[in-house]
Protein backbone atom coordinates (compact mmCIF):
# COMPACT_ATOMS: atom_id res chain seq x y z
CA UNK A 1 0.00 0.00 0.00
CA UNK A 2 2.72 2.13 0.80
CA UNK A 3 4.84 1.70 -1.94
CA UNK A 4 1.50 2.36 -4.14
CA UNK A 5 1.04 5.72 -2.57
CA UNK A 6 4.23 7.06 -3.29
CA UNK A 7 4.14 6.20 -6.57
CA UNK A 8 0.56 7.59 -7.24
CA UNK A 9 1.85 11.24 -5.82
CA UNK A 10 4.89 11.34 -7.93
CA UNK A 11 2.60 10.52 -10.49
CA UNK A 12 0.18 13.12 -9.85
CA UNK A 13 2.88 15.67 -8.89
CA UNK A 14 3.52 16.02 -12.36
CA UNK A 15 0.99 17.67 -13.15
CA UNK A 16 1.28 21.38 -12.69
CA UNK A 17 4.39 20.66 -15.28
CA UNK A 18 2.78 18.81 -18.10
CA UNK A 19 -0.12 21.72 -17.76
CA UNK A 20 3.16 24.31 -18.43
CA UNK A 21 4.83 22.75 -20.97
CA UNK A 22 2.47 20.97 -23.02
CA UNK A 23 5.25 17.58 -23.21
CA UNK A 24 2.88 14.87 -21.84
CA UNK A 25 1.47 13.65 -25.45
CA UNK A 26 4.75 13.18 -27.00
CA UNK A 27 7.34 12.27 -24.28
CA UNK A 28 7.64 8.79 -23.61
CA UNK A 29 5.08 7.25 -21.47
CA UNK A 30 4.92 7.71 -18.34
CA UNK A 31 4.26 5.61 -14.77
CA UNK A 32 5.66 2.55 -16.54
CA UNK A 33 2.73 0.60 -18.36
CA UNK A 34 4.28 -3.07 -18.21
CA UNK A 35 1.97 -5.45 -17.39
CA UNK A 36 2.56 -7.03 -13.87
CA UNK A 37 3.45 -3.38 -12.50
CA UNK A 38 0.19 -2.23 -11.01
CA UNK A 39 -0.70 0.80 -10.00
CA UNK A 40 -4.19 0.55 -8.68
CA UNK A 41 -6.31 -2.24 -7.23
CA UNK A 42 -9.27 -2.73 -5.73
CA UNK A 43 -10.21 -0.84 -2.29
CA UNK A 44 -7.53 1.73 -2.99
CA UNK A 45 -8.18 5.08 -2.95
CA UNK A 46 -5.74 7.66 -5.16
CA UNK A 47 -3.55 10.15 -3.89
CA UNK A 48 -4.89 13.80 -5.15
CA UNK A 49 -2.12 16.66 -4.49
CA UNK A 50 -3.99 20.14 -3.65
CA UNK A 51 -2.81 22.24 -6.82
CA UNK A 52 -4.23 20.85 -9.58
CA UNK A 53 -4.68 22.72 -13.24
CA UNK A 54 -8.54 23.80 -13.80
CA UNK A 55 -10.79 21.27 -15.41
CA UNK A 56 -10.38 21.33 -19.36
CA UNK A 57 -13.63 22.72 -21.10
CA UNK A 58 -14.98 22.53 -24.33
CA UNK A 59 -14.57 26.01 -25.95
CA UNK A 60 -17.46 28.98 -26.04
CA UNK A 61 -18.99 28.02 -29.70
CA UNK A 62 -19.44 30.96 -31.86
CA UNK A 63 -22.30 31.80 -33.98
CA UNK A 64 -22.52 30.08 -37.27
CA UNK A 65 -20.41 30.80 -39.92
CA UNK A 66 -21.75 28.51 -42.05
CA UNK A 67 -25.01 26.22 -43.14
CA UNK A 68 -24.57 22.83 -40.80
CA UNK A 69 -24.65 19.98 -43.27
CA UNK A 70 -27.14 17.83 -43.99
CA UNK A 71 -30.42 18.32 -41.95
CA UNK A 72 -30.99 19.61 -38.28
CA UNK A 73 -34.02 18.73 -35.85
CA UNK A 74 -35.19 19.81 -32.87
CA UNK A 75 -34.97 18.40 -29.16
CA UNK A 76 -37.36 18.85 -26.09
CA UNK A 77 -34.15 19.86 -24.01
CA UNK A 78 -30.40 20.44 -24.26
CA UNK A 79 -28.40 17.27 -24.87
CA UNK A 80 -25.38 15.87 -23.67
CA UNK A 81 -24.46 11.99 -24.91
CA UNK A 82 -25.47 10.48 -27.57
CA UNK A 83 -25.30 6.43 -28.62
CA UNK A 84 -26.45 4.53 -31.31
CA UNK A 85 -28.34 1.20 -31.04
CA UNK A 86 -27.49 -1.06 -34.41
CA UNK A 87 -30.35 -3.66 -33.37
CA UNK A 88 -33.14 -1.01 -33.13
CA UNK A 89 -32.04 1.93 -35.57
CA UNK A 90 -32.63 4.35 -33.07
CA UNK A 91 -30.54 7.18 -31.80
CA UNK A 92 -30.21 7.47 -27.78
CA UNK A 93 -30.25 11.24 -26.79
CA UNK A 94 -29.44 12.46 -23.35
CA UNK A 95 -31.06 15.48 -22.08
CA UNK A 96 -29.95 17.50 -18.80
CA UNK A 97 -31.94 20.59 -19.01
CA UNK A 98 -34.99 21.08 -18.26
CA UNK A 99 -35.20 18.00 -17.21
CA UNK A 100 -33.29 14.76 -16.97
CA UNK A 101 -34.60 12.40 -20.14
CA UNK A 102 -33.30 9.77 -22.37
CA UNK A 103 -35.10 10.42 -25.90
CA UNK A 104 -34.80 7.66 -28.50
CA UNK A 105 -34.66 9.38 -31.78
CA UNK A 106 -35.69 7.38 -35.55
CA UNK A 107 -31.87 7.19 -36.59
CA UNK A 108 -33.73 7.54 -40.65
CA UNK A 109 -36.36 10.10 -40.17
CA UNK A 110 -34.87 12.22 -37.22
CA UNK A 111 -38.63 11.81 -35.63
CA UNK A 112 -38.94 11.48 -31.66
CA UNK A 113 -40.36 7.98 -30.88
CA UNK A 114 -40.23 7.77 -27.52
CA UNK A 115 -38.98 9.55 -23.62
CA UNK A 116 -37.75 7.61 -20.84
CA UNK A 117 -37.58 10.11 -17.50
CA UNK A 118 -34.29 9.62 -15.76
CA UNK A 119 -33.45 10.29 -11.71
CA UNK A 120 -30.76 12.07 -12.56
CA UNK A 121 -28.87 14.04 -15.34
CA UNK A 122 -26.60 11.87 -17.87
CA UNK A 123 -23.33 13.30 -19.46
CA UNK A 124 -22.13 10.36 -21.81
CA UNK A 125 -24.60 7.44 -23.24
CA UNK A 126 -23.13 4.03 -24.07
CA UNK A 127 -25.28 0.69 -25.19
CA UNK A 128 -23.32 -2.31 -23.18
CA UNK A 129 -23.27 -4.22 -26.27
CA UNK A 130 -25.49 -4.64 -29.45
CA UNK A 131 -27.86 -6.04 -28.04
CA UNK A 132 -27.44 -4.65 -24.76
CA UNK A 133 -29.19 -2.25 -22.40
CA UNK A 134 -28.25 1.39 -22.97
CA UNK A 135 -25.68 2.28 -19.78
CA UNK A 136 -26.62 5.95 -18.16
CA UNK A 137 -24.20 7.27 -15.49
CA UNK A 138 -26.73 9.26 -14.07
CA UNK A 139 -24.56 12.19 -12.44
CA UNK A 140 -27.23 13.74 -10.10
CA UNK A 141 -28.11 10.06 -8.64
CA UNK A 142 -24.77 8.55 -8.15
CA UNK A 143 -26.35 5.61 -10.06
CA UNK A 144 -25.67 3.56 -13.26
CA UNK A 145 -28.86 3.07 -14.62
CA UNK A 146 -29.63 0.32 -17.42
CA UNK A 147 -32.38 1.96 -19.61
CA UNK A 148 -33.68 -0.66 -22.48
CA UNK A 149 -33.19 0.45 -25.97
CA UNK A 150 -35.95 1.22 -28.64
CA UNK A 151 -39.29 0.81 -27.74
CA UNK A 152 -38.75 -1.96 -25.23
CA UNK A 153 -40.95 -0.71 -22.10
CA UNK A 154 -39.53 -2.62 -19.36
CA UNK A 155 -38.53 -0.80 -16.41
CA UNK A 156 -35.13 1.06 -15.46
CA UNK A 157 -32.72 -1.04 -13.20
CA UNK A 158 -30.52 1.06 -11.00
CA UNK A 159 -26.56 0.39 -8.68
CA UNK A 160 -25.83 2.99 -6.61
CA UNK A 161 -22.20 3.77 -7.47
CA UNK A 162 -19.59 6.54 -6.64
CA UNK A 163 -19.96 10.13 -6.14
CA UNK A 164 -20.78 12.10 -9.69
CA UNK A 165 -20.93 9.25 -12.36
CA UNK A 166 -19.54 10.61 -15.47
CA UNK A 167 -18.92 7.45 -18.15
CA UNK A 168 -19.63 3.94 -18.77
CA UNK A 169 -18.25 1.41 -20.45
CA UNK A 170 -19.02 -2.46 -20.99
CA UNK A 171 -15.69 -4.54 -19.94
CA UNK A 172 -14.99 -8.72 -19.84
CA UNK A 173 -17.01 -11.07 -18.28
CA UNK A 174 -20.39 -8.68 -18.36
CA UNK A 175 -18.80 -6.06 -16.02
CA UNK A 176 -19.55 -2.60 -16.55
CA UNK A 177 -17.15 0.15 -15.47
CA UNK A 178 -18.18 3.70 -14.02
CA UNK A 179 -16.08 6.53 -13.73
CA UNK A 180 -16.99 8.65 -11.20
CA UNK A 181 -15.52 12.36 -11.34
CA UNK A 182 -16.51 13.89 -8.21
CA UNK A 183 -14.36 11.04 -6.30
CA UNK A 184 -11.43 9.89 -8.63
CA UNK A 185 -12.60 6.28 -8.69
CA UNK A 186 -14.06 3.74 -10.86
CA UNK A 187 -16.86 1.62 -9.76
CA UNK A 188 -17.14 -1.84 -11.42
CA UNK A 189 -20.60 -3.57 -11.55
CA UNK A 190 -21.23 -7.06 -11.91
CA UNK A 191 -24.81 -7.66 -11.84
CA UNK A 192 -26.59 -5.93 -9.73
CA UNK A 193 -23.67 -4.43 -7.57
CA UNK A 194 -20.30 -2.92 -7.53
CA UNK A 195 -17.78 -5.85 -6.89
CA UNK A 196 -15.17 -3.24 -6.57
CA UNK A 197 -13.86 0.19 -6.40
CA UNK A 198 -10.69 1.13 -8.13
CA UNK A 199 -8.57 4.69 -8.05
CA UNK A 200 -8.03 6.62 -11.38
CA UNK A 201 -6.27 9.46 -12.06
CA UNK A 202 -7.65 12.72 -10.51
CA UNK A 203 -10.82 13.61 -11.89
CA UNK A 204 -11.65 10.89 -14.38
CA UNK A 205 -14.13 12.40 -17.43
CA UNK A 206 -13.70 9.64 -19.73
CA UNK A 207 -13.59 5.70 -19.86
CA UNK A 208 -13.16 2.94 -23.10
CA UNK A 209 -12.35 -0.50 -23.74
CA UNK A 210 -10.17 -2.37 -25.48
CA UNK A 211 -8.49 -5.71 -26.59
CA UNK A 212 -12.28 -7.11 -26.81
CA UNK A 213 -13.20 -5.75 -23.42
CA UNK A 214 -9.94 -7.20 -21.89
CA UNK A 215 -8.33 -3.64 -20.70
CA UNK A 216 -10.48 -0.27 -19.89
CA UNK A 217 -9.18 3.06 -19.74
CA UNK A 218 -9.97 5.68 -17.60
CA UNK A 219 -9.04 9.62 -18.81
CA UNK A 220 -8.14 11.69 -15.87
CA UNK A 221 -8.91 15.24 -17.25
CA UNK A 222 -6.83 17.33 -14.03
CA UNK A 223 -3.94 14.67 -14.31
CA UNK A 224 -3.45 14.85 -17.75
CA UNK A 225 -3.10 10.67 -17.51
CA UNK A 226 -4.48 7.63 -19.10
CA UNK A 227 -4.25 4.39 -16.83
CA UNK A 228 -4.60 1.07 -18.21
CA UNK A 229 -6.63 -1.68 -16.19
CA UNK A 230 -7.17 -5.25 -16.85
CA UNK A 231 -10.68 -5.87 -16.77
CA UNK A 232 -10.32 -9.65 -15.37
CA UNK A 233 -7.67 -9.28 -12.45
CA UNK A 234 -9.33 -5.75 -11.51
CA UNK A 235 -5.63 -4.52 -11.21
CA UNK A 236 -3.92 -1.02 -12.90
CA UNK A 237 -1.56 -1.78 -15.59
CA UNK A 238 0.18 1.48 -16.26
CA UNK A 239 -0.38 5.04 -16.83
CA UNK A 240 1.08 7.56 -19.87
CA UNK A 241 0.71 11.57 -20.40
CA UNK A 242 -2.19 12.38 -23.15
CA UNK A 243 -1.62 15.90 -23.22
CA UNK A 244 -2.58 19.21 -21.01
CA UNK A 245 -5.99 19.25 -21.19
CA UNK A 246 -7.80 15.68 -22.46
CA UNK A 247 -11.14 14.99 -21.66
CA UNK A 248 -12.62 12.16 -23.34
CA UNK A 249 -11.71 8.96 -25.29
CA UNK A 250 -12.51 6.10 -27.54
CA UNK A 251 -11.22 2.96 -28.46
CA UNK A 252 -11.26 1.32 -32.18
CA UNK A 253 -12.23 -2.40 -29.64
CA UNK A 254 -8.67 -3.38 -30.61
CA UNK A 255 -5.53 -2.18 -29.16
CA UNK A 256 -5.74 1.40 -30.05
CA UNK A 257 -7.24 4.52 -28.13
CA UNK A 258 -8.16 8.11 -29.27
CA UNK A 259 -8.06 11.02 -26.45
CA UNK A 260 -9.51 14.33 -27.04
CA UNK A 261 -6.60 16.99 -25.71
CA UNK A 262 -9.09 19.47 -25.35
CA UNK A 263 -7.09 22.18 -23.98
CA UNK A 264 -4.00 21.05 -26.07
CA UNK A 265 -6.10 21.31 -28.90
CA UNK A 266 -5.00 17.73 -30.53
CA UNK A 267 -5.92 14.11 -30.50
CA UNK A 268 -3.70 11.87 -28.55
CA UNK A 269 -3.17 8.21 -30.45
CA UNK A 270 -2.40 5.34 -27.38
CA UNK A 271 -1.64 2.09 -28.21
CA UNK A 272 -2.52 -0.59 -25.57
CA UNK A 273 -0.38 -3.61 -26.42
CA UNK A 274 1.59 -4.96 -26.14
CA UNK A 275 3.23 -2.24 -24.13
CA UNK A 276 1.19 0.83 -23.22
CA UNK A 277 2.23 3.85 -25.09
CA UNK A 278 1.63 7.07 -27.06
CA UNK A 279 2.15 6.59 -30.89
CA UNK A 280 1.37 9.87 -32.22
CA UNK A 281 -0.64 13.65 -31.54
CA UNK A 282 -1.96 15.18 -34.44
CA UNK A 283 -2.28 18.98 -34.07
CA UNK A 284 -6.28 20.70 -34.38
CA UNK A 285 -5.12 24.11 -33.92
CA UNK A 286 -8.02 26.46 -32.36
CA UNK A 287 -10.23 23.66 -32.65
CA UNK A 288 -10.73 22.69 -28.89
CA UNK A 289 -11.94 18.87 -29.78
CA UNK A 290 -14.17 17.43 -27.57
CA UNK A 291 -16.78 14.99 -28.32
CA UNK A 292 -15.56 11.29 -29.74
CA UNK A 293 -17.26 8.79 -32.14
CA UNK A 294 -15.16 5.80 -33.30
CA UNK A 295 -16.54 3.75 -36.78
CA UNK A 296 -14.94 0.14 -36.43
CA UNK A 297 -16.61 -0.50 -39.96
CA UNK A 298 -14.69 1.99 -41.72
CA UNK A 299 -11.90 2.72 -39.27
CA UNK A 300 -12.89 6.10 -39.03
CA UNK A 301 -12.25 8.74 -35.85
CA UNK A 302 -15.35 11.38 -35.67
CA UNK A 303 -13.76 14.76 -33.58
CA UNK A 304 -16.17 17.56 -32.87
CA UNK A 305 -14.31 20.76 -33.33
CA UNK A 306 -16.17 22.96 -30.28
CA UNK A 307 -14.37 26.72 -31.42
CA UNK A 308 -14.94 25.89 -34.81
CA UNK A 309 -18.75 24.33 -35.05
CA UNK A 310 -17.05 21.73 -37.38
CA UNK A 311 -16.95 17.68 -36.71
CA UNK A 312 -13.78 16.23 -38.32
CA UNK A 313 -13.32 13.08 -39.64
CA UNK A 314 -10.35 11.28 -39.57
CA UNK A 315 -8.95 7.61 -41.40
CA UNK A 316 -6.18 5.90 -39.32
CA UNK A 317 -4.21 8.50 -38.33
CA UNK A 318 -4.95 11.51 -40.79
CA UNK A 319 -7.28 14.28 -40.80
CA UNK A 320 -9.38 13.45 -44.25
CA UNK A 321 -12.11 16.46 -44.11
CA UNK A 322 -14.52 18.90 -41.83
CA UNK A 323 -18.25 19.49 -42.08
CA UNK A 324 -19.90 22.64 -40.74
CA UNK A 325 -22.32 21.59 -37.50
CA UNK A 326 -24.70 22.98 -35.61
CA UNK A 327 -23.56 25.38 -32.98
CA UNK A 328 -22.05 24.25 -29.77
CA UNK A 329 -21.05 20.69 -30.67
CA UNK A 330 -20.50 18.99 -27.82
CA UNK A 331 -21.48 15.15 -28.43
CA UNK A 332 -21.52 12.87 -31.81
CA UNK A 333 -22.53 9.60 -32.28
CA UNK A 334 -22.12 7.02 -35.96
CA UNK A 335 -24.16 4.62 -37.43
CA UNK A 336 -22.21 2.26 -38.50
CA UNK A 337 -24.53 0.53 -40.81
CA UNK A 338 -24.77 3.65 -43.23
CA UNK A 339 -22.14 5.83 -42.16
CA UNK A 340 -24.42 8.46 -41.03
CA UNK A 341 -23.11 10.78 -38.20
CA UNK A 342 -25.06 12.51 -35.58
CA UNK A 343 -24.29 15.35 -33.75
CA UNK A 344 -26.05 17.09 -30.48
CA UNK A 345 -25.82 21.35 -30.38
CA UNK A 346 -26.02 22.62 -27.13
CA UNK A 347 -28.91 24.88 -28.30
CA UNK A 348 -31.69 21.52 -28.63
CA UNK A 349 -30.74 20.74 -31.83
CA UNK A 350 -29.61 17.29 -33.81
CA UNK A 351 -27.85 16.96 -36.91
CA UNK A 352 -27.93 14.36 -39.24
CA UNK A 353 -25.11 14.38 -41.99
CA UNK A 354 -24.62 11.49 -44.30
CA UNK A 355 -20.82 11.56 -45.61
CA UNK A 356 -19.84 11.07 -49.05
CA UNK A 357 -18.85 6.97 -49.20
CA UNK A 358 -16.71 7.34 -51.96
CA UNK A 359 -13.26 8.08 -50.49
CA UNK A 360 -13.29 11.56 -51.55
CA UNK A 361 -11.83 14.25 -49.66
Amino acid sequence: MQRLLRRAAGVLLLVPGLAACGAGAEGPPQGGGAAGDPVATCGEREVIPKRLPPFPEPAQSPPLAQRPEGRVVGLPGRPEGLAFDEQTGQLAVGINQPRALIVFVDGQSGETRRQVALPGGARHLRFADRAGPLLVPAEGASALIRVPGGDDRRRLESTPVGRQPHDAVAGARERVFVINEGESSMSVVEGDRVICTLPTPANPGGVAAAEDGDRVGAVGVRANQLRLYDARSLRGMGEVGVGIGPTHVVSDGKRQMFVADTRGDAIVFVQTGPRLEVRSRQALPDSAPYGLAYDGKRDELWVTSTQRNRVVLFRGRERVRSFPTVRQPNSVAVDERTGRVFVAGRYQELQLIDPPQDGSQ
